[in-house]
């Protein structure tokens, strides 16, 4: 006996018939998520809460820097020599009271005698 070669044709219900369970089943969860996932045009366009968020945001570009601030213009107050010279001499006088009471200062010792 010969053999023949049939040609296996589709069945002529519906295309998603010959699909496995699996496939269907795929098929439909990738159907529900696309259809959430795209987004249709906005029409009604921007809600106030929504357009006053983008406003707040700063700009892409950034505006130029202001010129820094300079103190060039600032007076330094003049230091009269009477207090700097009233500082010197309490200074001197409290050195004097010191080694009066303490004795001359004493020469630094070395951290170590090694």
């Amino acid at each position: 006996m010969a053999r023949t070669h049939l040609a296996l044709a589709n069945s002529a219900q519906s295309p998603s018939r010959n699909k496995s369970k699996r496939q269907r089943r795929r098929a439909r969860e990738i159907a529900r998520n696309a259809s959430a996932s795209v987004t249709g045009g906005n029409e009604a366009g921007w809600s106030d809460l929504e357009q006053a968020f983008f406003d707040a945001a700063p700009p892409d570009e950034p505006k130029a820097q202001a010129e820094l601030e300079r103190f060039d213009d600032l007076v330094v107050p003049e230091r009269h020599e009477s207090v700097g010279a009233f500082g010197q001499a309490v200074a001197n006088a409290w050195g004097a009271f010191r080694r009066l009471l303490f004795g001359p200062a004493r020469p630094a010792r070395p951290a170590s005698y090694r």
